[in-house]
This record gives C-alpha cells, sequence and structure tokens, in this order.
C-alpha cells in the first residue's frame, strides 16, 4: 500500500517514467498525500544530479569535490566562479524544476489567473449573494477554459522570472555558505505540504475532481507523517527553519481565505497556483531569515 501510494504521488505530481500495475483505486489516492512532500525530496534528487554534473562542466571536478567534503570549498568557489557560470546553474534548476513537475502546476497559476481576473471585472453590491454566485460561477468556467489570455501570459513571465532571480540569490549566498543550498529542497518540500493542508482544510468548490477524492484522506495520519517530515528537517537544517515553517503557515491561511471569498473553496488550479506562490513565498523568507540568522 505504502509503496503504491509513493509511486501515485511520483506519477501524478512529476514526469518520471513510474507506472503501477494495477489502477488507482480512491484509497490509494488518499494515501499517496501522504506523500506529497516527500515528492520535494525525489524532485530534488533528480536535479541535483543534474546540477553536480553540469557543476562539474563548469567549475571543475577538484572544486566541486571539494565543496563536498566542506573543506576548502567555499574560497576555492568564490576565487573561481563567475556571474555567468551562477546564472547558468540557475538557469538549468529553474528548467528542471518545471520540467520534471510537468509545468503542472505553472498550467493551473496561469489558469486562476486568467479565471480570477475576469471574475475582479464583476461587479457586486454589498449584500448581493446573487452577484456574488454569478462571479464565482464565471471564474470557475473561466478556469475550465484551456486558452491562456495575454494576462496569464505575463503573469507566468514574471513569476518565472522572480524564481530565477531567487534561484540566482540562493546561488550567490551559497558562496558563502551552503545552508543556503537548503532552501531549493525545504521550497519543495514545504509548497507541497501547505498545498495539501489547504486542500484538506478547505471545502472544495466543484461537485466532483480528484481534489474531492483527496479530501476523503485520513487528516490525522497526514498530519503526523507531515510533523515528522519537518521535525526531521528542523533537526537537520537548525532552528531557523521553523520560523520559515510559521511565515508559510500565514501564508497558506491567508492563501486560503482568497479562495474562499473568490469561489466559496478550492480547486485543482487554485492549488496549482497556491503552490507556485508558496515555492517562491518559501524562497524569499529563507533567503531573509538566512541573511539575519547567520
Amino acid at each position: 500500500m505504502h509503496l503504491k501510494a509513493f509511486l501515485t504521488a511520483l506519477q501524478f505530481l512529476t514526469i518520471l517514467p513510474v507506472r503501477t500495475k494495477h489502477l488507482v483505486d480512491d484509497k490509494t489516492l488518499q494515501h499517496s498525500l501522504i506523500y506529497y512532500p516527500i515528492i520535494g525530496l525525489a524532485i530534488m534528487s533528480v536535479m541535483t544530479a543534474v546540477l553536480v554534473s553540469l557543476g562539474m562542466a563548469l567549475f571543475g571536478y577538484d572544486t566541486i569535490a571539494s565543496a563536498w567534503q566542506f573543506s576548502e570549498s567555499i574560497i576555492t568557489l568564490e576565487q573561481s566562479f563567475e556571474v555567468w557560470q551562477v546564472m547558468v546553474l540557475a538557469a538549468v534548476t529553474l528548467i528542471g524544476w518545471v520540467v520534471l513537475t510537468g509545468a503542472l502546476h505553472l498550467d493551473g497559476f496561469a489558469d486562476s489567473v486568467d479565471a480570477l481576473m475576469a471574475g475582479h471585472k464583476v461587479y457586486i453590491a454589498a449584500g448581493d449573494e446573487k452577484a456574488r454566485q454569478q462571479k464565482r460561477d464565471k471564474i470557475l468556467n473561466v478556469m475550465k477554459d484551456p486558452n491562456s489570455g495575454p494576462m496569464a501570459v505575463i503573469a507566468l513571465i514574471l513569476l518565472l522570472l522572480f524564481k530565477f532571480c531567487l534561484i540566482t540569490a540562493v546561488f550567490v549566498q551559497s558562496l558563502q555558505s551552503l545552508v543556503y543550498l537548503s532552501l531549493i529542497l525545504v521550497s519543495l518540500v514545504l509548497a507541497r505540504l501547505f498545498m495539501a493542508v489547504v486542500l484538506l482544510e478547505t471545502p472544495y468548490a466543484k461537485a466532483n475532481g480528484l481534489g474531492k477524492v483527496l479530501q476523503s484522506a485520513s487528516k490525522s495520519k497526514v498530519y503526523v507523517s507531515y510533523a515528522a517530515l519537518v521535525i526531521a528537517l528542523v533537526l537537520m537544517l537548525g532552528n531557523w527553519l521553523l520560523l520559515l515553517f510559521l511565515g508559510m503557515a500565514a501564508i497558506a491561511i491567508i492563501f486560503r481565505q482568497f479562495c474562499l471569498a473568490s469561489v466559496g473553496g478550492v480547486t485543482g488550479d487554485l492549488l496549482g497556483m497556491q503552490l507556485e506562490v508558496y515555492e517562491v513565498a518559501a524562497l524569499l523568507l529563507g533567503l531573509g531569515l538566512l541573511r539575519f540568522w547567520m
């Protein structure tokens, strides 16, 4: 059951060639929610292998080897790196990030931007519940449209540009302390964790869908596994992660209220949008916290 649930989560959240022998039932889908944050670890593992190979090509084998040994890695890297090399690493990281996830959440982000912008144009008088419901229906209908409008394209460009800048900043700061590299892993894990929590704690805005099935998962099992994962990360990385976790929790609460106000709950597209926002927020908050903490 656990292996099948993990493979189901891996199949759903990435493009890695994973196949299960049998059809996935609702119980397995619900159980797979436990492994959503773990998928962040899987994505990071693949990206690490690619980045180490690319790093050897850009910096040389001896420099990367010394970095893993935590010997004179910082001095060596600072003396040998050039701006274009760091930017190439950041670009490859971002491309890998998008490719490994199949741009699934970026698609949800784009659909959500189009739909929310369309709903924003609807005027609602105070106390007019009929108009409020019409606005929600319009937002949900626009989300079904597979085509992206100009606002969605602009939002995607800005999001990816911002994420590229943050990843570049992470690599630049890692020349001073390798702890900064953990921010990429943390953002991948926490974004999927809070996406799942918001899904479990928020009504589903549609009558049916995959999210509706996932909401029937055992909350106690999911939250116990998430708590164990967060504790393990804190023990490995330091107490600064607790502050980042609290900051991310605050953002998740705000986003949940935004979804309730917009369409009365969550949808798959809104969850994809949330995950993208959580990843960016984790990188941004993490950079600020580590600058203060270090």
